[in-house]
């Protein structure tokens, strides 16, 4: 007889994502026993497939009724949760880590618990939802937490949830229910309500041309790629603040410390790019990021008792001519003035009126009237250095998360090491030591560019001051 198979329908949002996963680790300063503490981990991992079943499953793809490709996350009776699975140790001690920011070069590949041939999978099996592993310092004072989650089915809030409802059940504490309530295509239908029958009035054509954050092109593959380098900037919160009062009487809406980081990462890495190639100091880049839109369509990090995992993310680009705004010369002096435009136009290209209901559900209809979701590609350049995508973490509440005695609150959050060309990650909100001792909040921020580039940056005066 055979077991009857389970499925959750992703949505047309989810199939949006890049097939990849969100990686991140965490580290735990702690000398508790590995087998005590991988043995607390599984036992809150199990709890939390308890609620969500889901996380047993792994993506295969499928057919419509309609005949468009798609996917869904399967299991059965017989699926089992997680392992995690026991990595063994880098050769660094973690005090020596922690003292160097805990740069993500150091953990090595082979600490993670998936690589790129679990992406693929097999026709039959397809690829897993979730993976972890841990893995120990030389010195046996601290841990690292690996996790892998399939971007088809979380976004960087949904993973957060999922991470708090993981902490919850490790301390023992009974979490809140989320086994019940509709599942997430009927849940966001339902958010979206009329929006996608005004969505679906529109032709195809009219929806490509209001998102050009989207092409129908693959991006042209350069025929060589520059070396590239990842690195970890610290800026403190008195330094954002600064900057946020010198610009805020110049602005209509008073900036957020994400727009402030934004901004001062598109200015420099501009400035650095056009010293190698001074012909971008007449030309136009954008800026992508990826907006939280859960509040804009009815969907927040609650409805009723059970929170949404799956992506609600809409990608805003902005424009900005150099040359128009001189941020190639910009100086000290004229930060503020420049800074205030930058801000505004990553505003603009966010702001409510540019993204919500009405424009996600533009999306998804987008998605289900064309053959196959993979044919859909990013609408800027993603290799020509001149665009830059920023991610922002600095809203999720990673930092105060509780995984019980063995384990205490995670010290640190990165991702994995990753070499490109034009990507900025803004980490949760954290604290860290000064090299005086003294205890300093701010923002973490890990970028991505070509060597060359981001030596360039590294020396900026502008940047300089920012992050020292």
């Amino acid at each position: 007889m055979n077991e009857t198979t389970n499925t959750e329908q992703l949505t047309p949002l989810d199939l949006l994502m890049p097939n990849t996963y969100i990686q991140l680790f965490l580290t735990f300063q702690t000398t508790e026993p590995t087998s005590l503490i991988q043995s607390t981990l599984q036992r809150g991992l199990n709890a939390a497939t308890v609620q969500l079943p889901w996380l047993l499953g792994r993506i295969v793809p499928t057919v419509m009724a309609s005949g468009n490709q798609t996917l869904q996350i399967q299991w059965n009776a017989k699926s089992m949760p997680p392992v995690i699975t026991n990595k063994g140790s880098v050769e660094s001690t973690y005090e020596a880590l922690d003292s160097q920011g805990m740069s993500t070069q150091n953990i090595p590949a082979e600490m993670w618990p998936l690589d790129s041939q679990a992406l693929q999978g097999s026709a039959m099996e397809g690829a897993p939802v979730f993976a972890a592993s841990i893995f120990r310092f030389a010195n046996e004072e601290g841990l690292g937490l690996c996790i892998c989650a399939h971007h088809h089915v979380f976004d960087a809030t949904g993973l957060a949830e999922l991470v708090r409802l993981w902490s919850l059940a490790t301390a023992g504490i009974l979490p809140v229910d989320y086994s019940t309530g509709l599942d997430r295509v009927n849940r966001l239908t339902k958010a979206l309500n009329g929006s996608l029958g005004v969505a679906s009035a529109h032709s195809v054509e009219d929806l490509w041309d209001s998102h050009p954050e989207f092409s129908r092109s693959p991006p042209a593959m350069p025929s060589e790629f520059p070396p590239c380098f990842s690195k970890l900037f610290r800026i403190s919160m008195d330094k954002i603040e600064k900057l946020e009062q010198s610009v805020s009487n110049l602005m209509t809406v008073t900036p957020t410390t994400t727009n402030i980081v934004t901004a001062m990462l598109w200015i420099t890495i501009t400035r650095a790019r056009a010293r190698r190639t001074p012909a971008l100091a007449n030309s136009t880049t954008h800026l992508v990021s990826a907006v939280n839109c859960r509040q804009r369509v009815g969907l927040g990090s609650k409805t009723g008792s059970v929170s949404y995992f799956g992506n609600v993310v809409q990608y805003a680009m902005a424009a900005l001519s150099t040359g128009d705004l001189q941020v190639v010369d910009v100086v000290h002096e004229t930060l503020p003035l420049c800074l205030a435009k930058v801000c505004s136009i990553i505003s603009d290209s966010q702001s409510v009126d540019r993204i919500n209901s009405n424009s996600v559900a533009e999306l998804c209809s987008l998605v289900n009237r064309t053959d196959d979701p993979k044919s859909i590609f990013p609408g800027w350049d993603l290799f020509s250095s001149r665009d830059l995508t920023v991610t922002s973490w600095n809203g999720l509440d990673i930092y105060n998360l509780d995984f019980g005695e063995a384990l205490g609150k995670p010290k640190h959050i990165r991702p994995p090491y990753m070499e490109a060309d034009g990507v900025g990650m803004i980490m949760p909100r954290a604290q860290w030591t000064r090299h005086d001792g003294k205890e300093e909040s701010g923002v973490e921020v890990i970028v991505m560019l070509r060597r060359d580039d981001l030596a360039v940056l590294s020396e900026d005066d502008i940047w300089v001051n920012f992050t020292n």
